[in-house]
């Protein structure tokens, strides 16, 4: 995209890409989650920035850049659930000394997960903000924007995205099931995931594993039995059985939407 004679011709060339497999032409931005490498480079070309840095330097500066957004997120995370700036200080500590176990971004930078993560914690650090019971409808609502560009960019940047949204979105079904977070909230992060991987999706010219996924499935069946199910009434044992009977469903229900689609994707 740097060396392309323009903008038009280097995403040209990415879409009818012969180099990368032998025999075959193959569109690049279908197959591999370059867009943060894309958007980068066209950044690079249409700003000061090629004046002053190499594109090496200019790539590793911003994933750098983007672990330092991770290290803060992680900071502000650690300081809403504890309530003390000095938690904060000490998780973002810890993860710093710890860095041969908390990340191979100082030795393998053009890893996908090296762009990814860092949106994943600043949409944690997001949710924890948003599901707090005290907060303002403004601060809920800029939770919301935060979340919904952050997952949505933790999703272009990592093919294995659908994995981690999938036990984001088990872990969001088991705060519903213990009345945690008010149902709407629950429903409101259901539909930001789901946009997100469609989004990225329609980025990947309609990538069928994204929709054949499990996550894909078990959203729209959690959010029909959390639209349905009221969990505030009845006794100990009585809500027990509710709750096995709200997980049957969940999975039946997913199961059967994942067979529908990959029935008609196939």
């Amino acid at each position: 995209m740097v060396n392309a004679p323009s903008i038009t011709q280097g995403l040209w060339d990415l879409m009818n890409d012969n180099i990368t497999e032998h025999q075959r032409t193959i569109n690049i931005l279908e197959r591999f989650n370059i867009y943060q490498e894309v958007l980068l480079s066209i950044i690079y070309r249409l700003t000061p920035i090629k004046y002053y840095l190499e594109p090496v330097y200019w790539y590793i500066n911003t994933v750098f850049g983007l672990h330092g957004m991770l290290v803060s997120a992680l900071f502000v995370t650690s300081w809403i659930l504890s309530g003390s700036w000095l938690s904060g200080m000490l998780a973002a500590l810890f993860y710093i000394f710890n860095k041969a176990d908390t990340t191979r971004v100082s030795f393998v930078i053009p890893l996908r997960e090296s762009f990814s993560l860092p949106f994943l914690w600043l949409q944690l650090c997001a949710v924890t903000m948003y599901l707090r019971s005290n907060i303002s409808p403004k601060m809920e609502k800029a939770c919301l924007w935060v979340i919904s560009f952050s997952t949505f960019a933790f999703c272009v940047c990592w093919q294995f995205n659908q994995f981690v949204i999938l036990l984001q979105a088990f872990a969001l079904f088991g705060v519903w099931t213990l009345d945690m977070a008010p149902p709407y909230k629950i429903k409101m992060m259901y539909g930001v995931h789901v946009l997100s991987l469609l989004a990225v999706c329609c980025l990947q010219f309609f990538n069928k594993m994204i929709l054949a996924s499990l996550v894909m499935s078990f959203i729209p069946a959690a959010f029909i039995v959390v639209s349905i199910t009221n969990n505030k009434y009845g006794s100990i044992v009585w809500r027990c059985m509710k709750l096995l009977l709200q997980i049957v469903s969940t999975f039946v229900i997913m199961a059967l939407i994942n067979y529908i689609i990959k029935f008609y994707s196939s």
